[in-house]
Protein backbone atom coordinates (compact mmCIF):
# COMPACT_ATOMS: atom_id res chain seq x y z
CA UNK A 1 0.00 0.00 0.00
CA UNK A 2 1.02 3.43 -0.43
CA UNK A 3 3.13 5.60 1.95
CA UNK A 4 1.45 8.02 3.92
CA UNK A 5 3.35 11.01 5.56
CA UNK A 6 1.16 10.62 8.71
CA UNK A 7 -1.72 7.92 9.17
CA UNK A 8 -4.22 9.13 12.05
CA UNK A 9 -6.35 5.35 13.61
CA UNK A 10 -9.76 6.93 14.93
CA UNK A 11 -11.78 8.76 12.83
CA UNK A 12 -12.77 10.65 16.06
CA UNK A 13 -12.95 14.55 16.99
CA UNK A 14 -9.14 14.03 18.10
CA UNK A 15 -8.31 11.58 14.85
CA UNK A 16 -10.00 13.96 12.43
CA UNK A 17 -8.94 17.26 13.73
CA UNK A 18 -5.52 15.93 13.68
CA UNK A 19 -5.85 14.39 9.96
CA UNK A 20 -6.95 17.73 8.86
CA UNK A 21 -4.23 19.82 10.46
CA UNK A 22 -1.79 18.02 9.32
CA UNK A 23 -3.59 17.74 5.71
CA UNK A 24 -3.94 21.58 5.26
CA UNK A 25 0.17 21.66 5.33
CA UNK A 26 0.78 20.08 2.51
CA UNK A 27 1.37 16.37 4.36
CA UNK A 28 -0.40 13.28 2.17
CA UNK A 29 -3.03 11.12 5.60
CA UNK A 30 -4.63 8.47 5.65
CA UNK A 31 -7.18 7.79 8.49
CA UNK A 32 -8.09 4.20 9.78
CA UNK A 33 -11.26 3.81 11.78
CA UNK A 34 -13.30 0.56 12.95
CA UNK A 35 -16.08 1.83 12.61
CA UNK A 36 -18.48 2.86 9.62
CA UNK A 37 -19.66 6.20 10.20
CA UNK A 38 -21.96 8.03 11.11
CA UNK A 39 -21.84 5.61 13.93
CA UNK A 40 -22.81 6.23 17.89
CA UNK A 41 -20.03 6.83 20.85
CA UNK A 42 -21.55 7.11 24.33
CA UNK A 43 -20.48 10.91 25.49
CA UNK A 44 -22.01 13.46 27.40
CA UNK A 45 -22.41 15.46 24.03
CA UNK A 46 -22.12 18.85 25.67
CA UNK A 47 -19.88 21.48 23.90
CA UNK A 48 -19.16 25.05 25.57
CA UNK A 49 -18.03 27.69 24.44
CA UNK A 50 -14.24 26.85 23.68
CA UNK A 51 -15.55 23.85 22.37
CA UNK A 52 -17.65 25.77 19.67
CA UNK A 53 -14.36 27.99 18.77
CA UNK A 54 -12.27 24.86 18.57
CA UNK A 55 -15.52 23.63 15.59
CA UNK A 56 -15.34 27.58 13.83
CA UNK A 57 -11.08 26.80 13.34
CA UNK A 58 -12.15 23.63 11.58
CA UNK A 59 -14.36 25.49 9.43
CA UNK A 60 -17.67 24.17 10.54
CA UNK A 61 -19.25 27.49 11.65
CA UNK A 62 -22.19 27.32 9.60
CA UNK A 63 -23.32 23.61 11.15
CA UNK A 64 -23.12 25.02 14.55
CA UNK A 65 -26.81 26.00 13.48
CA UNK A 66 -27.03 22.08 13.43
CA UNK A 67 -26.88 21.73 17.10
CA UNK A 68 -28.28 22.40 20.01
CA UNK A 69 -28.19 25.78 22.19
CA UNK A 70 -27.55 25.86 25.68
CA UNK A 71 -28.37 28.89 27.70
CA UNK A 72 -29.12 27.95 30.89
CA UNK A 73 -27.22 26.13 33.77
CA UNK A 74 -28.92 24.49 37.13
CA UNK A 75 -26.44 22.87 39.47
CA UNK A 76 -28.18 20.51 42.30
CA UNK A 77 -26.76 18.71 45.81
CA UNK A 78 -29.44 17.05 47.75
CA UNK A 79 -32.43 19.77 48.04
CA UNK A 80 -30.51 23.05 47.22
CA UNK A 81 -29.88 23.85 43.68
CA UNK A 82 -28.22 27.28 42.07
CA UNK A 83 -29.23 27.95 38.71
CA UNK A 84 -26.95 30.52 36.17
CA UNK A 85 -28.05 32.04 32.78
CA UNK A 86 -25.81 33.20 30.17
CA UNK A 87 -27.11 33.93 26.69
CA UNK A 88 -24.75 31.02 25.02
CA UNK A 89 -23.40 28.39 27.22
CA UNK A 90 -22.86 26.52 24.15
CA UNK A 91 -24.41 23.32 22.23
CA UNK A 92 -24.99 19.79 22.22
CA UNK A 93 -23.34 17.88 19.37
CA UNK A 94 -24.71 13.86 19.25
CA UNK A 95 -21.42 12.41 18.09
CA UNK A 96 -23.41 10.46 15.47
CA UNK A 97 -23.92 14.19 13.85
CA UNK A 98 -20.58 15.80 14.92
CA UNK A 99 -17.68 12.96 14.00
CA UNK A 100 -19.67 12.15 10.64
CA UNK A 101 -19.16 16.65 10.50
CA UNK A 102 -15.68 15.85 11.31
CA UNK A 103 -14.71 13.48 9.53
CA UNK A 104 -16.01 14.94 5.88
CA UNK A 105 -13.99 18.12 7.29
CA UNK A 106 -10.95 15.99 7.23
CA UNK A 107 -11.86 14.44 3.97
CA UNK A 108 -12.34 17.84 2.37
CA UNK A 109 -9.01 19.28 3.38
CA UNK A 110 -7.45 15.91 1.38
CA UNK A 111 -7.52 13.28 4.00
CA UNK A 112 -7.93 9.58 2.70
CA UNK A 113 -10.85 7.78 4.91
CA UNK A 114 -10.81 4.49 5.41
CA UNK A 115 -13.62 2.94 7.29
CA UNK A 116 -14.50 -0.53 8.57
CA UNK A 117 -11.06 -1.36 9.31
CA UNK A 118 -9.30 -2.25 12.21
CA UNK A 119 -5.68 -1.50 13.37
CA UNK A 120 -4.11 -4.44 14.95
CA UNK A 121 -0.72 -3.34 16.16
CA UNK A 122 2.07 -0.58 14.79
CA UNK A 123 4.76 -1.84 12.34
CA UNK A 124 8.23 -1.31 14.02
CA UNK A 125 11.89 -0.31 12.79
CA UNK A 126 13.28 -0.35 15.65
CA UNK A 127 11.72 1.42 18.17
CA UNK A 128 10.38 3.96 15.85
CA UNK A 129 7.00 3.53 14.85
CA UNK A 130 6.47 3.52 11.03
CA UNK A 131 3.21 2.54 10.12
CA UNK A 132 0.75 0.14 11.07
CA UNK A 133 -1.33 -3.28 10.62
CA UNK A 134 -4.77 -3.38 9.86
CA UNK A 135 -7.51 -6.22 9.23
CA UNK A 136 -10.52 -5.22 7.01
CA UNK A 137 -14.23 -5.82 7.47
CA UNK A 138 -13.30 -9.03 4.63
CA UNK A 139 -10.78 -9.99 7.28
CA UNK A 140 -7.87 -9.07 4.81
CA UNK A 141 -4.83 -7.77 6.36
CA UNK A 142 -2.95 -5.05 4.84
CA UNK A 143 0.01 -2.82 5.86
CA UNK A 144 -0.25 0.94 5.69
CA UNK A 145 3.37 2.80 5.91
CA UNK A 146 3.68 6.16 7.64
CA UNK A 147 6.26 8.24 8.54
CA UNK A 148 3.97 9.07 11.37
CA UNK A 149 1.75 7.31 13.31
CA UNK A 150 -1.36 9.32 15.23
CA UNK A 151 -3.33 7.33 17.40
CA UNK A 152 -6.50 8.66 18.14
CA UNK A 153 -8.06 5.48 18.74
CA UNK A 154 -9.78 5.63 22.63
CA UNK A 155 -8.90 4.89 25.81
CA UNK A 156 -8.36 1.73 24.98
CA UNK A 157 -5.80 2.42 22.38
CA UNK A 158 -4.07 -0.43 20.72
CA UNK A 159 -1.02 1.68 19.74
CA UNK A 160 -0.70 3.30 23.27
CA UNK A 161 0.51 -0.10 24.40
CA UNK A 162 3.46 0.78 22.30
CA UNK A 163 4.55 2.80 24.81
CA UNK A 164 4.78 0.63 27.61
CA UNK A 165 3.27 3.11 30.31
CA UNK A 166 2.13 2.69 33.69
CA UNK A 167 0.26 5.85 33.85
CA UNK A 168 -2.76 4.50 33.94
CA UNK A 169 -2.03 2.62 37.10
CA UNK A 170 -1.62 5.90 39.36
CA UNK A 171 -4.03 8.66 36.93
CA UNK A 172 -7.64 9.16 37.86
CA UNK A 173 -9.97 7.88 35.41
CA UNK A 174 -13.87 8.58 34.90
CA UNK A 175 -16.15 5.54 34.73
CA UNK A 176 -19.70 6.54 33.02
CA UNK A 177 -22.58 5.15 31.68
CA UNK A 178 -25.11 7.84 29.61
CA UNK A 179 -28.55 7.05 27.76
CA UNK A 180 -30.94 9.02 25.64
CA UNK A 181 -34.12 9.85 27.01
CA UNK A 182 -37.37 11.11 26.65
CA UNK A 183 -38.06 13.63 28.94
CA UNK A 184 -41.50 14.54 28.27
CA UNK A 185 -42.91 18.29 28.19
CA UNK A 186 -40.89 19.55 31.34
CA UNK A 187 -37.50 21.43 32.73
CA UNK A 188 -36.40 23.93 29.99
CA UNK A 189 -35.16 22.68 26.42
CA UNK A 190 -31.76 24.65 26.60
CA UNK A 191 -31.02 24.13 30.12
CA UNK A 192 -28.01 21.63 31.15
CA UNK A 193 -28.96 20.04 34.80
CA UNK A 194 -25.89 19.05 36.56
CA UNK A 195 -26.04 17.12 40.28
CA UNK A 196 -23.09 15.80 42.52
CA UNK A 197 -24.68 12.03 43.49
CA UNK A 198 -25.11 10.07 46.80
CA UNK A 199 -25.26 6.17 47.30
CA UNK A 200 -26.47 4.73 50.86
CA UNK A 201 -25.81 8.25 52.37
CA UNK A 202 -22.83 8.90 50.79
CA UNK A 203 -21.87 11.47 49.20
CA UNK A 204 -19.56 10.34 46.14
CA UNK A 205 -16.82 11.94 43.87
CA UNK A 206 -19.47 11.58 41.28
CA UNK A 207 -21.62 13.41 39.28
CA UNK A 208 -24.87 13.51 37.02
CA UNK A 209 -26.25 15.47 33.84
CA UNK A 210 -28.83 16.00 32.24
CA UNK A 211 -27.82 17.80 28.55
CA UNK A 212 -30.91 18.64 26.22
CA UNK A 213 -31.07 17.45 22.76
CA UNK A 214 -34.09 19.38 21.49
CA UNK A 215 -37.44 17.48 21.28
CA UNK A 216 -38.08 17.29 24.99
CA UNK A 217 -34.82 14.57 24.32
CA UNK A 218 -32.09 14.62 27.17
CA UNK A 219 -28.76 12.92 27.16
CA UNK A 220 -28.58 11.74 30.92
CA UNK A 221 -25.40 10.25 32.57
CA UNK A 222 -23.77 9.58 35.64
CA UNK A 223 -19.79 9.04 36.43
CA UNK A 224 -17.60 8.40 39.27
CA UNK A 225 -14.33 9.13 39.62
CA UNK A 226 -11.40 6.52 40.22
CA UNK A 227 -9.99 8.99 43.01
CA UNK A 228 -12.70 7.31 45.34
CA UNK A 229 -11.23 4.91 47.21
CA UNK A 230 -14.21 2.11 46.75
CA UNK A 231 -15.05 3.34 43.02
CA UNK A 232 -15.14 -0.05 41.75
CA UNK A 233 -17.90 -0.98 44.20
CA UNK A 234 -20.18 1.70 42.75
CA UNK A 235 -23.00 0.13 41.09
CA UNK A 236 -23.31 2.66 37.75
CA UNK A 237 -26.66 1.32 37.13
CA UNK A 238 -28.54 1.80 40.39
CA UNK A 239 -26.48 5.35 40.41
CA UNK A 240 -28.20 6.14 36.91
CA UNK A 241 -31.49 5.14 38.19
CA UNK A 242 -30.89 7.32 41.29
CA UNK A 243 -30.34 10.06 39.57
CA UNK A 244 -33.38 9.57 37.34
CA UNK A 245 -35.39 9.69 40.63
CA UNK A 246 -34.02 12.92 41.17
CA UNK A 247 -34.59 14.66 38.03
CA UNK A 248 -38.10 13.46 38.40
CA UNK A 249 -38.57 14.72 41.59
CA UNK A 250 -37.24 18.09 40.17
CA UNK A 251 -39.24 18.01 37.47
CA UNK A 252 -36.95 17.95 34.96
CA UNK A 253 -38.49 14.60 33.48
CA UNK A 254 -41.93 13.78 33.43
CA UNK A 255 -42.86 11.06 30.63
CA UNK A 256 -40.35 8.32 30.80
CA UNK A 257 -40.90 5.99 33.45
CA UNK A 258 -37.75 4.04 32.12
CA UNK A 259 -34.95 2.66 34.04
CA UNK A 260 -31.59 1.63 33.59
CA UNK A 261 -32.02 -2.11 33.26
CA UNK A 262 -34.49 -1.32 30.40
CA UNK A 263 -32.21 1.80 28.81
CA UNK A 264 -29.63 -0.94 28.66
CA UNK A 265 -31.72 -3.96 27.03
CA UNK A 266 -32.92 -1.13 24.33
CA UNK A 267 -29.33 -0.26 23.70
CA UNK A 268 -29.81 3.22 25.06
CA UNK A 269 -27.52 2.87 28.00
CA UNK A 270 -23.77 3.07 27.27
CA UNK A 271 -20.72 2.74 29.18
CA UNK A 272 -17.35 3.66 29.00
CA UNK A 273 -14.19 5.00 30.78
CA UNK A 274 -11.57 8.25 30.25
CA UNK A 275 -8.36 8.68 32.19
CA UNK A 276 -7.77 12.79 33.24
CA UNK A 277 -5.44 15.02 33.43
CA UNK A 278 -3.20 14.40 30.48
CA UNK A 279 -2.66 10.64 32.11
CA UNK A 280 -0.11 9.24 29.80
CA UNK A 281 3.10 11.29 29.83
CA UNK A 282 4.60 11.53 27.48
CA UNK A 283 1.88 11.17 24.77
CA UNK A 284 4.83 10.53 22.11
CA UNK A 285 7.35 7.77 20.93
CA UNK A 286 9.40 8.03 17.87
CA UNK A 287 7.18 8.29 15.13
CA UNK A 288 4.18 7.98 16.85
CA UNK A 289 1.48 10.61 19.20
CA UNK A 290 -1.49 9.78 21.09
CA UNK A 291 -4.04 12.08 20.86
CA UNK A 292 -7.85 12.41 22.68
CA UNK A 293 -8.89 9.97 24.91
CA UNK A 294 -5.71 7.87 23.65
CA UNK A 295 -3.86 10.57 25.77
CA UNK A 296 -6.03 10.79 28.55
CA UNK A 297 -6.90 14.13 27.98
CA UNK A 298 -10.15 14.97 29.48
CA UNK A 299 -10.55 17.50 32.52
CA UNK A 300 -9.89 15.94 35.98
CA UNK A 301 -12.33 18.00 37.29
CA UNK A 302 -15.66 18.00 34.78
CA UNK A 303 -14.48 14.66 32.27
CA UNK A 304 -14.91 16.70 29.54
CA UNK A 305 -13.41 15.96 26.57
CA UNK A 306 -14.68 16.93 23.32
CA UNK A 307 -12.56 20.05 23.20
CA UNK A 308 -9.82 19.09 24.23
CA UNK A 309 -9.54 16.14 21.73
CA UNK A 310 -9.99 18.69 19.08
CA UNK A 311 -7.52 20.84 20.25
CA UNK A 312 -5.04 17.99 21.11
CA UNK A 313 -5.56 16.38 17.46
CA UNK A 314 -5.03 20.34 15.57
CA UNK A 315 -1.51 20.02 17.74
CA UNK A 316 -0.34 17.11 17.03
CA UNK A 317 -1.22 17.12 13.17
CA UNK A 318 0.78 20.23 12.84
CA UNK A 319 3.60 19.05 15.15
CA UNK A 320 3.94 15.97 12.54
CA UNK A 321 3.92 18.61 9.61
CA UNK A 322 6.64 20.37 11.24
CA UNK A 323 8.87 17.51 11.83
CA UNK A 324 8.45 15.98 8.63
CA UNK A 325 9.63 19.68 7.50
CA UNK A 326 12.49 19.73 10.07
CA UNK A 327 14.24 17.20 12.06
CA UNK A 328 12.23 13.66 11.78
CA UNK A 329 9.89 11.79 12.96
CA UNK A 330 12.08 10.68 15.46
CA UNK A 331 11.80 13.65 18.18
CA UNK A 332 8.16 14.44 18.54
CA UNK A 333 8.91 16.04 21.99
CA UNK A 334 7.15 19.52 20.67
CA UNK A 335 4.13 17.55 21.22
CA UNK A 336 4.47 17.24 24.46
CA UNK A 337 5.87 20.68 25.21
CA UNK A 338 2.77 22.28 23.24
CA UNK A 339 0.22 20.09 25.39
CA UNK A 340 1.59 21.08 28.82
CA UNK A 341 2.16 24.70 27.71
CA UNK A 342 -1.92 24.70 26.97
CA UNK A 343 -3.10 22.74 30.38
CA UNK A 344 -0.34 21.61 32.37
CA UNK A 345 -0.97 23.83 35.38
CA UNK A 346 -4.56 23.44 35.01
CA UNK A 347 -4.39 19.62 34.77
CA UNK A 348 -1.86 18.94 37.41
CA UNK A 349 -3.72 21.22 39.70
CA UNK A 350 -7.03 19.97 38.90
CA UNK A 351 -5.97 16.49 39.62
CA UNK A 352 -4.47 17.47 42.68
CA UNK A 353 -8.09 18.78 43.83
CA UNK A 354 -9.83 15.92 42.17
CA UNK A 355 -8.00 13.55 45.27
CA UNK A 356 -8.82 15.89 47.99
CA UNK A 357 -12.50 16.07 47.50
CA UNK A 358 -12.55 12.54 46.50
CA UNK A 359 -13.12 11.97 50.02
CA UNK A 360 -16.69 11.97 51.03
CA UNK A 361 -16.11 14.56 53.88
CA UNK A 362 -14.67 16.99 51.86
CA UNK A 363 -16.84 16.16 48.53
CA UNK A 364 -19.99 17.37 51.06
CA UNK A 365 -17.83 20.73 52.31
CA UNK A 366 -16.89 21.53 48.80
CA UNK A 367 -19.72 21.86 47.39
CA UNK A 368 -21.74 22.95 50.18
CA UNK A 369 -19.43 25.90 49.92
CA UNK A 370 -19.87 25.91 46.01
CA UNK A 371 -23.54 26.33 46.45
CA UNK A 372 -23.21 29.37 48.87
CA UNK A 373 -20.78 31.08 46.68
CA UNK A 374 -21.68 29.72 43.02
CA UNK A 375 -20.33 32.66 41.22
CA UNK A 376 -16.69 32.74 42.70
CA UNK A 377 -16.29 28.45 42.55
CA UNK A 378 -18.37 28.95 38.87
CA UNK A 379 -14.90 31.34 37.99
CA UNK A 380 -12.39 29.01 39.58
CA UNK A 381 -13.86 25.74 38.28
CA UNK A 382 -14.42 26.96 34.83
CA UNK A 383 -10.57 28.70 34.74
CA UNK A 384 -8.82 25.47 35.55
CA UNK A 385 -10.82 24.10 32.13
CA UNK A 386 -9.67 27.33 30.18
CA UNK A 387 -6.93 28.44 31.14
CA UNK A 388 -4.35 28.69 28.14
CA UNK A 389 -7.06 27.18 26.26
CA UNK A 390 -7.98 30.09 23.76
CA UNK A 391 -11.14 29.62 24.91
CA UNK A 392 -14.09 31.60 26.59
CA UNK A 393 -12.57 32.53 30.09
CA UNK A 394 -16.19 31.88 31.07
CA UNK A 395 -17.11 28.39 29.92
CA UNK A 396 -15.96 25.11 29.51
CA UNK A 397 -15.92 22.59 27.18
Amino acid sequence: MEQFDVVVVGGGPAGSAAAWAAANQGCSVAIIDKAVFPRDKPCGDGLLTNGVDALRTLGLADQLKSFHRIDGAEFRYREGSVRHDRPSWGVTAPREHLDALLLAQARAAGAKVTEGTKVTEPVLDGSTVCGVRCTTSTGAQLTVPARVVIAADGAHSILAKTLRTTAWRTQPMLNLVRAVVDAGPAGSEHTMYLELLEQDGITLPAGGWAFPLGDSRLNIGVGVFSTYRNWKSVNLQRLFDSYLTSLRNAGVVTQTSDSARNLRAQGSLRGWIVGLGRGIRPAWAPGLMLAGDAAAVASPLSGAGIFKALKAGMIAGRVAAEALDGAGPQDLSQYERDLARSWGRADDLGVLLLRLVSRPALARASVRAAMRFPKLALAAGLHLDTVRSGGDAKAVA
